[in-house]
């Protein structure tokens, strides 16, 4: 997963669903805003960890054959 360990995964994936709660829960405009931008970011980290994941499980099926 991008060098992620799955617990780094899985904190990272904490992290983004914490921040879109906030993000909910939020009345502030500007508060909502930098939250959503945060949400916004951590998702493409989740993204971008599973599609290094994925590449390297084609990879891996790939040798095999």
């Amino acid at each position: 997963m991008n060098g992620v360990n799955m617990p780094s995964f899985v904190s990272l994936v904490k992290q983004m669903r914490t921040a879109q709660k906030a993000y909910f829960n939020e009345k502030d405009y500007f508060q909502k805003q930098r939250l959503l931008d945060e949400s916004k970011r951590l998702e493409r980290e989740v993204d971008k960890a599973l599609k290094e994941w994925e590449r390297r499980q084609n990879d891996k099926q790939a040798k095999l054959f």
